[in-house]
């Protein structure tokens, strides 16, 4: 059974057990009939139900049952272990007419069954995991002060406090527990902080005011060092301007864009060991723009992060990013400032770097975009058909710039994945019949040789919008063929793994997703978090140059979450515990609801680097969080004047 399915269990367990409990405190019946008896079965069943889905759910990652554990379960198994002592001594007096009922101990031990299964329901879908100790402090406070409160209700002395005693208490128990669970979740902007503790010293060697970052006991270095900082005339230069404008698709369809000069941003072409030039200009882009290099290996000062590594550019401002190509293989670049408005519409473009020995045949990269319900595959709406001579090599470089993953279709051929994430694959070998899942942000490169009867390429998320490549002009491509298989990247490839993934990693770290309720930036709302936080409150990983790391990723939400880290390639360790056959290099992945990855990379780009998901709505709503070097720090601030917003 997945980690999904025995989360929702729990959850429909932790209802059961808040309904059956209730049930049997106000049953007045005798306790010696199956009216009395059936809820209170009921309510044993369920809890030891609980405790089973715990453990099944503690199998899967202790991160799925932390919480659990440290809250909810003990504390109905304190309620259950009360209510069936309190019910024996019951039963033992039950020859006696006026004993035939549930005593108030067993009625309040009900109750506090109750209570705790509905702290089951408050802990997995508030709280989280991991849980602070004063979250739990909360939880444990609000259940022992529920059952209290329940018990001076239910007193029958003469000596019985009036109903203003059990209003006052009800409300000194919520207000404290409430209080502790605000300080469980309030903690100030850890980057923030960290660089604050040493400003002084950092601000006199950098000659900057450091707002961001991790200083360390020697000279920091500020993320407006870390770039090219060559005086040569670059290889590759060019300027982009970012605008608002309205786009005519070929079906007729006029859509309001905002792009960098072109829908679907002019293509960027290098080769390995090319110095690339790009400056950017804003002309109308009121909220403001910046440039980032997705999935490539940057310095940090040009990784176009507003508030991290630069200002957004204003209108009428400009900025120029410069670095060397040092890595073949397809990328992406887009705006890092709102980005979950500015990608969306229109915002991005492609980026591919030439190996320095040529490739033959035709090469074409297409990037996949919606536009509200349009798909378009690079600038069309409408079949895009290319000739090709038979016996071409052909690769398409697909560039997922969505939100949300896209599963594409090859039909009339056999071909290979021949790159993921910009990486080549190891001795890819042919597929046939197999759809591929490309995460948000994610690439694929598809490579085929030219058949006779020709080739086209799908995405289901268009009827109308397709790759074809025919023989002839009058040709018509072959009809798209219904895949039953998905392709698998851990099954696929071959190659040998880099010696330091099989040692003890220097830093080791665990980042768990959820979706909780939370106070966001723009007040309350129901956030996408990383341990149990939102961004600028989440720790980010923090390490040395040179560092090997290891990261786990658990997803406990329902949302599928496509991860990005900025600056590096991961090596997937694992997914669910199945390890890939061959070195799988990723830059976006999707960890899927109730998965549990194991990746890991060597801090070998020094910066602070976001690492946030790429459904860029989920990082708006907190999901970002920072991998962090010692020793560098940075002088831009989240908001501020600049109104820098990264998403």
């Amino acid at each position: 059974m997945t980690a999904t399915v025995l989360q929702v269990v729990a959850l429909a367990l932790g209802l059961a057990g808040a309904g059956t409990w209730a049930t049997v405190a106000t049953t007045r019946g005798p306790i010696t009939r199956i009216g009395w008896w059936a809820p209170a079965m009921g309510a044993v069943v369920v809890v030891l139900g609980t405790a089973a889905t715990t453990a099944g759910l503690w199998a899967h990652d202790w991160w799925f049952a932390a919480d659990r554990v440290e809250a909810s379960l003990p504390l109905s198994l304190i309620a259950l272990v009360w209510f069936a002592v309190s019910l024996l001594r019951d039963l033992r007096r039950a020859g006696s007419p006026a004993r035939t009922h549930a005593s108030s101990p067993t009625r309040t031990a009900a109750w506090a069954g109750c209570a705790a299964s509905a702290a089951g329901l408050v802990t997995a879908l508030a709280i989280g995991a991991p849980a602070s100790p004063w979250a739990i402090g909360a939880v444990w406070l609000l259940v022992a002060g529920a059952t209290a409160i329940v018990a001076l209700a239910q007193a029958k002395t003469r000596s019985r406090r009036p109903l203003a005693a059990v209003i006052a208490g009800s409300a000194a128990v919520v207000i404290a527990a409430a209080t502790a669970g605000i300080v469980a979740q309030s903690q100030p902007d850890p980057l923030v902080a960290a660089a604050h503790q040493h400003g002084a010293s950092a601000a006199a060697v950098t000659g900057e005011s450091p707002l961001q970052g991790y200083p360390g006991s020697g000279a920091p270095t500020s993320v407006t060092n870390l770039r090219d900082t060559s005086t040569a005339k670059p290889d590759v230069e060019t300027t982009l301007e970012a605008r608002q404008s309205d786009a005519t698709l070929p079906s007729g369809t006029v859509i309001p864009v905002w792009s960098y000069g072109e829908l679907g941003g002019p293509a960027i072409e290098a080769t390995v060991g090319d110095t690339v030039q790009v400056t950017l200009r804003n002309r109308d882009i009121a909220d403001g723009v910046t440039i980032h290099w997705h999935g490539y290996p940057v310095p940090n000062g040009d990784d176009g992060v507003a508030g991290v590594t630069q200002d957004a550019v204003r209108p009428g401002g400009s900025f120029t990013y410069r670095f060397v190509a040092t890595v073949p293989g397809t990328y992406w670049y887009h705006t890092h400032q709102v980005s979950s408005t500015g990608v969306v519409k229109g915002l991005y473009g492609t980026f591919v770097v030439h190996p320095k020995a040529a490739e033959k045949g035709l090469d074409v990269t297409a990037a996949l975009h919606t536009f509200g319900r349009t798909l378009v595959i690079g600038s069309t709406d409408r079949p895009d058909i290319r000739t090709v001579a038979p016996g071409t090599p052909v690769r398409v470089r697909l560039i997922n710039t969505d939100q949300l993953t896209h599963t594409v279709t090859v039909s009339g051929t056999s071909f290979r994945v021949a790159a993921i994430d910009g990486s080549d694959v190891g001795t890819p070998t042919d597929v046939k019949g197999e759809s591929l899942k490309i995460p948000a942000g994610g690439r694929y490169d598809v490579a085929f040789t030219m058949p006779e009867g020709g080739a086209r390429i799908d995405d289901a998320a268009s009827a109308n919008a397709y790759l074809g490549f025919v023989t002839r002009k009058d040709a018509e491509p072959p009809k798209a063929t219904p895949t039953t298989r998905t392709f698998d990247p851990l099954a696929y490839g071959d190659g040998a793994f880099p010696a330091w993934s099989g040692r003890a990693f220097a830093v080791t770290d665990t980042l768990v997703l959820d979706r909780l309720p939370r106070l966001t930036e723009d007040g309350p709302g129901y956030a996408y978090t990383v341990d149990g936080a939102v961004y600028p409150q989440i720790p980010p990983t923090v390490v040395r140059e040179g560092d090997t790391v290891e990261l786990t990723i658990v997803n406990r939400g329902f949302d599928v979450h496509p991860m990005h880290p900025h600056g590096h390639r991961i090596l997937v360790l694992s997914v669910d515990g199945r390890k890939p056959q061959a070195p799988l290099w990723l830059d976006s992945f999707d960890v899927l609801p109730g998965q549990v990855w194991k990746v890991a990379f060597v801090a070998d780009n020094r910066g602070i680097w976001m690492d946030h998901c790429h459904n860029l709505e989920h990082a708006a709503l907190g999901m970002v969080t920072h991998l962090a070097y010692v020793g560098v720090v940075s002088p831009f601030e989240h908001g501020g004047v600049a109104r820098n917003d990264a998403e």
